[in-house]
């Protein structure tokens, strides 16, 4: 291999303006040097012997760039006695500002800890010249910066000649920008989940900045095959840093890695737009209810904001406003069974029987009690691509159950890209948004076998794109039985309304606390669900036991478990309230609930991607949740909130005392909860992801039908 191949766009890129070329692929020395506090599945550290083997190995595959850092345990010295023979061979990264001692880490930015720190560090590495060294940041990005200490320390030590590079290791968008300024290699949090970095990496690039990511594979949550070819995409990225075990594991990122180089020097020679998806038909039980339907409005506000032609079509139109929106006439569209069973409910309304009028709406459902064969779907959901004229290029549907006729849609996926987004389990099993334990794989654990028979067998005869927010979802969608329809699955988080749900003011806090009349001085701890009194799974009574028994150990503090999402009675028991806000519509006064509240509590048994959680990590609110479903990928265990055991009744009761008593703590975790949200859960970012989807999925119904029908008109 010549120096003209190693060098070449496809193999290696220079780190910044005057550094070195770099693989794309780096390695994060962390699993080699330390097992305790990390956010990461429970391994054993290697051996001495197994660590030499790994790291000499790496850089026989090509692996160039060893990041490592004080905080990584026993890395530094392995590094050191493994590799520092073939010190010429690779580019070396360590850290400052953080290290990691007696199960703890501990902060010093000084400019004496940082040239302490760094001359210990050469003695580790066995290298009197580190190729780069980046401030370890705690968060406090600016901070670090303006105090000034930490970097006059490391341009100090560029001046000595004990490094080459100098830069941050961030974590927020602002702090990186502002490290352009002085910095040579910035590494930054970047995957598909967290795209709010992308600009600074494109602005890095214009700077001669080098760019190296971490977290690119979303803290494990997504897949090399995923992640690795987008990063390489990426205008700005250097490389991406990547740990692990395996010397075959990192091999094949490599390998993904240089095969993304160059599809993008081909793609370099022949630059050209992203293709218009053309019009695409949401299809949505409503346009305001519950979670589904405010993702799927939130969607289409946002593709209608970005130019793309959207209709969202609805069986239920609640805001006469909705932009865009077609309702389903509900005499025209309806079959005669539904019709005639509404018109009995309306009767039995008029003459004062709820109840009555309740059992008759049930029993005009498509499916009721889940054992009736699924015919008696709503017609009006026929030829649903058609309903709009001129008709759609792309169905991207919702939630179904209960309104939408299965039977057409295997007549759909041959007409036109079927796009699903996955909000709940409801196609995933006989019937109920969450199948009980095993349904999902096993007949005989599904109390609807044959509703879920006559779904198999649709499901059988169609050609989905799945989406869903949470990797849970995807994979119970893959051993479920809508498994062999599935053509594509994507995970995309949803995205909230940042400038909406933010962080409050004290001014503010206070307004809207006066606003929902609830003590100065309380602890608030707000509880979001639809319906929250009847709801099966959000478990809105454990989540009031639990408020009692938190207050009961702390009787001097009043505490206030405030409900959005239903009405209700009042209650008190000593020192613990109930409050009902009843079912808030406008999202100014959902922020104002979140701004009155401490914390938010989820107890949830059953769960996906809850909006609620999301909502409180926009307003700066830290989350407490049982650990189930999706909702344990929404945030991170002690940093945000905490996520406790769900068959553990003894730790949600613990979880709450600890956040509300730890005012400090709190404050933490309600900028952590920010960060979060700004970096994974925007909106817009969303949408393009979205959209590059749709594009996805129209090609591969071009491939397959050998038509470009749906492939933008």
């Amino acid at each position: 291999m010549t120096t003209a191949d190693l060098t070449s766009d496809t193999r290696r890129r220079p780190l910044g303006r005057e550094g070195p070329p770099v693989a794309p692929i780096a390695y994060g020395a962390v699993k080699i040097g330390r097992n305790q506090g990390l956010k990461l599945s429970p391994f054993e550290l290697p051996t001495e012997a197994q660590a030499s083997q790994l790291l000499n190995g790496l850089l026989d595959v090509g692996v160039n760039l060893i990041d490592t850092a004080p905080a990584y345990g026993l890395s530094e010295q392995r590094i050191g006695a493994a590799i520092a023979h073939r010190r010429d061979d690779f580019v070396l990264s360590t850290k400052v500002g953080e290290r990691f001692e007696d199960g703890c880490s501990a902060f010093d930015f000084s400019y004496d800890g940082v040239l302490s720190s760094l001359d210990t560090s050469r003695k580790r590495l066995r290298s009197d010249v580190i190729d780069l060294v980046l401030i370890h940041s705690d968060g406090n990005d600016q901070a670090i910066q303006n105090e000034g200490a930490c970097v006059e320390a490391l341009q100090e030590a560029r001046q000595r000649g004990w490094v080459k590079q100098i830069g941050l290791s961030g974590k927020t968008v602002g702090g990186a920008r502002q490290a352009l300024a002085w910095a040579d290699v910035l590494m930054i949090p970047l995957s598909p989940d967290d795209t709010s970095h992308l600009p600074v990496a494109a602005e890095a690039a214009e700077h001669g900045v080098g760019v190296l990511v971490k977290k690119g594979l979303g803290s494990g949550r997504l897949s090399a095959e995923q992640a690795i070819p987008w990063l390489m995409q990426q205008p700005g990225v250097t490389a991406a840093v990547v740990g692990s075990l395996s010397i075959e594991h990192m091999a094949e990122n490599l390998r993904l890695a240089r095969a993304a180089m160059k599809t993008q020097a081909v793609h370099r020679q022949t630059p050209s737009q992203p293709r218009p998806v053309g019009r695409v038909v949401m299809v949505s039980y409503a346009d305001r209810a519950a979670g589904a339907e405010r993702a799927a409005l939130a969607l289409h506000k946002g593709l209608l904001a970005e130019g793309t032609d959207s209709r969202l079509i609805v069986d239920r139109q609640m805001d006469p406003s909705t932009p865009a929106t077609h309702a389903l006439d509900p005499a025209a569209d309806r079959n005669p069974w539904t019709a005639w069973c509404e018109s009995q409910s309306r009767r039995a309304a008029s003459q004062g029987r709820p109840r009555l009028g309740k059992l008759w709406r049930t029993a005009g459902r498509p499916g009721w009690l889940a054992q009736r064969p699924l015919d008696l779907g709503h017609p009006g959901t026929r030829k649903i691509e058609q309903r709009v004229d001129p008709p759609a290029d792309l169905v991207h549907l919702h939630n179904l159950e209960n309104w939408f006729d299965y039977r057409d849609l295997p007549r759909l996926c041959h007409a036109v890209p079927v796009c699903l987004t996955l909000h709940d389990q409801a196609l995933l099993h006989g019937y109920g948004s969450y199948a009980q334990d095993g349904a999902i794989t096993a007949e005989n654990a599904d109390p609807y076998p044959r509703a879920r028979r006559r779904k198999q067998a649709l499901w059988a005869r169609s050609r989905l794109h799945v989406c869903a927010p949470s990797q849970w979802m995807l994979d119970a969608a893959y051993a479920s039985i809508l498994g062999p329809a599935i053509a594509s699955a994507v995970r995309i988080p949803y995205g909230i309304e940042l400038d909406v749900f933010r962080p409050a003011s004290l001014e503010q806090r206070a307004a809207a606390r006066a606003k929902f009349d609830l003590p100065a001085n309380a602890h608030v701890m707000l509880f979001c669900a639809h319906r929250a009194r009847s709801h099966p799974h959000k478990r809105l009574a454990d989540a009031w036991a639990a408020a009692k028994q938190t207050a009961f150990q702390t009787p001097d503090t009043h505490h206030v478990l405030l409900v959005l999402g239903d009405d209700g009675p009042s209650e008190s028991a000593g020192a613990a309230h109930l409050r009902f806000l009843g079912q808030l519509e406008e999202t100014s006064d959902l922020a104002r609930a979140y701004h009155a509240a401490d914390l938010l509590l989820h107890t949830a048994v059953r769960d996906n991607f809850p909006f609620a959680v999301l909502e409180a990590l926009g307003c700066g609110l830290p989350v407490v949740a049982r650990s189930v479903g999706g909702v344990a990928e929404q945030f991170d265990d002690g940093e945000q909130g905490r996520l406790v055991d769900p068959n553990t009744p003894g730790e949600l009761v613990s979880a709450l005392r600890s956040v509300l008593q730890n005012e400090a703590q709190r404050k933490d975790m309600a900028r952590a909860a920010r960060q979060l949200a700004e970096a994974r859960y925007n909106l817009p970012a969303m949408v393009q992801r979205t959209l590059s989807w749709y594009r996805a999925a129209q090609s591969d119904f071009a491939s397959v039908h050998g038509d470009p029908a749906g492939a933008g008109r």
